[in-house]
C-alpha cells in the first residue's frame, strides 16, 4: 500500500479571515440606514430615554448578524444594562419581521476608545429591507429611571452605529451617526476668576462665573450681582 504525499498547508490565500472580500460594497443603501432620537440637547446628569431605529437596507439582514452601537469607555455617563428593568440605564430591543433580537453588553468589545459596545443580534429569522430594529436606551415602561447623563457638558455624546448585514462578524459604520449636545445645569455657585500674581498698580481683569453643581460653566443663571471693594477700584 503506498503512502500519499503530505501535501502541506493549505496556501494562505484560500483561507483565514473573511474580510474584506466579504464587504457588502461600497454603497450605503446595502448596511441600512439609523435615526437616533431625540437629538436636542441634554442636561448634565440627568436622566434620558434614547430611541434608535434601523432599517434594513438592499441586502436584508441576515439570521445572526445584526446592529452594533459603540460609546466612548472613558465616561462618568451611566453603563448599558439588560438585566434589571427596574434600574437605570436599562436597554430593550426589538424587531419588525421574523426572528427576535438578543441583546448584550461588552464594556471591553471595540477598538479604542470605543470599547462599551451594545449589540442586537437576529436570531431565527431573516430582515428584508424596510423592516426595522429598534433599540431603547433608557426603556422606563418597566419603572427604569432612563439613562444616566455624564456630569461634564460638550458638544456630542455620540451613538457610533454599525452593521453586519451578512452574518459574518464583520460590522461596517452606517452613513448616519449621532451626537447629542450635553448642555450645563442651573447655577449652583459663583466663581471669581483673578490673576494669582499682580504688580501693584498693574491692570488686572475680575471674570465672574457662573457653574452647575458640577462645575460646568452655566448660563442659566439670572439676577444682578454688585461689587464692593475694600480698596479703590
Amino acid at each position: 500500500m503506498t503512502r500519499q504525499k503530505n501535501p502541506g498547508p493549505v496556501r494562505r490565500e484560500l483561507v483565514g479571515d473573511n474580510a474584506p472580500s466579504v464587504r457588502p460594497g461600497d454603497d450605503p443603501a446595502m448596511l441600512g440606514s439609523a435615526t437616533l432620537r431625540p437629538l436636542n440637547p441634554v442636561e448634565a446628569r440627568s436622566y434620558q430615554t434614547f430611541v434608535l431605529t434601523y432599517t434594513v437596507g438592499k441586502l436584508g439582514l441576515d439570521d445572526t448578524g445584526g446592529i452594533r452601537v459603540a460609546f466612548r469607555f472613558i465616561s462618568d455617563a451611566g453603563k448599558p444594562q439588560i438585566d434589571d428593568p427596574r434600574a437605570e440605564n436599562y436597554v430593550t430591543a426589538s424587531c419588525t419581521g421574523g426572528g427576535t433580537i438578543t441583546l448584550s453588553v461588552d464594556r471591553n468589545g471595540g477598538l479604542r476608545p470605543w470599547k462599551l459596545i451594545v449589540t442586537a443580534r437576529l436570531n431565527g429569522g431573516y430582515l428584508s429591507e424596510g423592516e426595522e430594529i429598534t433599540i431603547v436606551f433608557g426603556d422606563t415602561r418597566d419603572g427604569s429611571a432612563g439613562m444616566l447623563i455624564q456630569t461634564f457638558a460638550e458638544e456630542g455624546y455620540e451613538f457610533r452605529v454599525m452593521a453586519d448585514v451578512q452574518a459574518t462578524g464583520n460590522f461596517y459604520p452606517l452613513d448616519q451617526q449621532f451626537s447629542v449636545p450635553v448642555i450645563a445645569g442651573p447655577a449652583h455657585r459663583w466663581r471669581a476668576v483673578l490673576p494669582s500674581l499682580c504688580r501693584p498698580g498693574e491692570t488686572f481683569r475680575l471674570g465672574l462665573k457662573a457653574e452647575d453643581v458640577w462645575g460646568n460653566p452655566t448660563p442659566q443663571v439670572a439676577g444682578r450681582v454688585r461689587f464692593e471693594p475694600t480698596l479703590p477700584v
